[in-house]
């Protein structure tokens, strides 16, 4: 899905409608810019979920810790979330029969994530990449797990890791999580705190985490604010309908003065896009705008 229109595009789109007027007439293209990241921001806001503007990352939870400090740069809000078993691989060991990795884990007390031998395994980030992908995890020991392996190899690894068991969904909760005692597997997540810059947010777990897992974000991302009119809409091309529906009521509350200058529309306040519906629940319908005083513009 490409996105070839820029905010110039949009702002030549809109012209004809309010006279030629010249809509980024003032300081660093205002009142365009500010108008259109307005649009941006209610398109890629919450409760708005958009398959293009989704993205994913992931973290390690360690026993008996319920918060976790993540840098996301392009985090908007959370959308979906889910755990799995997980291990840390330091080294492994094969013997051209089987191979042993040294990776502290749970996976021998995962009956409750159906963990029972012998089961799959995903490994990843290994040297020798035939270790990677899906293996048969034959049995555990705190320290250690083994998988069926034809090829003899020694090595030492860096940021490797298994994942097991049962991949097990996360209820988001939209407010905070109190703080907590009891161990468990977690079953709720909240964006518990956010930094001002929207890069740096808390995460917290309920009950606290007994084990360590691997959390799976799945995550809308915050929109790139225009900052010049050359600058491409963050939204697909045939989605821009949108984009073009927003706009205009937006720079409709300006006109020109005598003097060529924009001034508000006299005896109006500023009307904000209210109202808007979405079909059959989950298809956008064009946005409509409801005047301030009661009458459709």
């Amino acid at each position: 899905m490409a996105a070839t229109v820029t905010l110039a595009d949009t702002i030549a789109w809109a012209q004809p409608f309010l006279n030629w007027a010249n809509l980024a007439i003032g300081t660093n293209n205002e009142p365009a810019m500010s108008a259109a990241n307005l649009v941006l921001q209610t398109i890629e806001g919450p409760p708005f979920v958009w398959p293009w503007n989704r993205a994913k990352t992931t973290f390690q939870t360690i026993a008996d810790t319920q918060d976790y400090a993540v840098n996301v740069a392009n985090y908007g809000f959370l959308e979906t979330a889910s755990i799995q078993m997980v291990a840390n691989i330091t080294s492994v060991t094969g013997n051209g029969t089987t191979a042993i990795f040294q990776a502290s884990n749970n996976f021998s007390n995962g009956q409750a994530l159906d963990i029972i031998f012998p089961c799959n395994v995903y490994i990843q980030g290994c040297t020798t990449s035939s270790l990677n992908g899906w293996q048969t995890m034959t049995a555990a020991t705190s320290t250690t797990f083994t998988i069926n392996f034809t090829t003899v190899v020694t090595e030492t690894e860096s940021g490797a890791t298994a994942l097991a068991g049962k991949i097990m969904p996360l209820e988001l909760k939209w407010g905070a999580l109190s703080e907590a005692t009891e161990l468990g597997r977690p079953q709720f997540i909240s964006t518990q705190l956010s930094n001002e810059s929207g890069t740096a947010f808390t995460f917290r777990l309920l009950p606290v985490p007994d084990t360590t897992y691997q959390v799976n974000l799945n995550y809308q991302m915050s929109p790139t604010l225009f900052t010049g009119t050359g600058q491409l809409w963050d939204i697909p091309d045939q989605l821009e309908y949108i984009q073009l529906f927003l706009p205009v009521p937006d720079v409709r509350l300006f006109r020109r003065s005598a003097c060529g200058s924009l001034s508000p529309t006299g005896g109006r306040r500023f009307a904000q896009p209210s109202r808007w519906a979405r079909g059959d629940g989950s298809k956008p319908v064009p946005w409509k705008l409801v005047a301030t005083n009661g009458s459709r513009d």
